[in-house]
């Protein structure tokens, strides 16, 4: 996980970036934890004064959470690119 936050906080190119997120399923699971899928995307500017955003990515993350006295936290999180046909 430190690899992952590193990359995506210090990264020159990542700096001019907004990351939008959309929660679209939540699953109850058998041993009382959830299932959590939802859809997300990146947007760039390549010049923040003069051009608009570009779409630069799409993707599906899928957390498991539990709850861990009285808090819920993420237990497992899988970052995957949007493909055509993936249903959340």
């Amino acid at each position: 996980m430190a690899g992952f936050c590193r990359h995506f906080l210090t990264a020159p190119h990542k700096r001019t970036g907004q990351h939008y997120l959309q929660i679209v399923k939540f699953e109850k699971m058998a041993d009382g934890a959830y299932r959590v899928k939802s859809f997300w995307s990146l947007y760039i500017w390549k010049n923040a004064e003069s051009e608009p955003p570009i779409l630069r990515m799409l993707g599906l993350y899928t957390h498991s959470i539990t709850c861990v006295d009285g808090q819920w936290l993420i237990s497992h999180m899988k970052i995957e690119p949007w493909r055509a046909g993936d249903e959340a």
